[in-house]
């Protein structure tokens, strides 16, 4: 097994033994497993930013959340369901 691998397997074990957010600790472990490997991070982190920027369907999704939080602090979901009643 390569030594990088290793440093992979390891740190993400350590995620689930600190109990540690899905999200935030497979994105540790894998810049664990960049940094290992003498990856770029500053290539690495351009071209993901890029290829979510560049599709619509990714950014339409936590817009639509925003915007419903936005309608339920606000009167809007209020006054929508009280209309189609």
């Amino acid at each position: 097994m390569e030594m990088k691998l290793i440093l992979f397997i390891i740190a993400f074990v350590l995620v689930f033994l600190l109990r540690l957010p899905m999200g935030p600790g497979m994105l540790a472990a894998c810049v664990v497993y960049i940094l290992a490997s003498g990856g770029n991070l500053t290539v690495i982190a351009n071209q993901v930013c890029t290829t979510y920027w560049t599709n619509y369907t990714i950014i339409a999704i936590p817009l639509f959340i925003f915007t419903a939080n936005v309608m339920n602090n606000g009167k809007a979901s209020e006054l929508l369901f009280k209309w189609c009643d």
